[in-house]
């Protein structure tokens, strides 16, 4: 899992402008893209980020829900994980 303080450092500006669940979400897609966040890898849980950007939960499920439907994230369990665009490594029947 991506340590939360290390993935809001990584965010900071794509928080700044529009829309925070739009900044959100083209942030970590941003993070996907570059390779900073790679396939497999587990995002904090959406109470968790939400306290820590002093966000509504409601703005970081928005955003995991977009990168889910673009083919960024998928869900299993309570969990949200990075996958490799298109496909769900991790996340089978997500």
């Amino acid at each position: 899992m991506v340590a939360t303080e290390r993935l809001i450092g990584w965010l900071g500006p794509s928080l700044e402008a529009g829309p925070l669940n739009e900044g959100l979400a083209s942030g970590l897609r941003g993070l996907v893209l570059d390779g900073r966040l790679v396939t497999g890898t587990r995002l904090p849980a959406e109470r968790e980020l939400a306290a820590a950007l002093g966000l509504a939960r409601a703005t970081v499920t928005t955003a995991y829900d977009r990168l889910r439907g673009e083919g960024f994230g998928g869900y299993r369990v309570s969990e949200v994980h990075v996958l490799a665009r298109g496909r769900c490594a991790r996340c089978a029947g997500s």
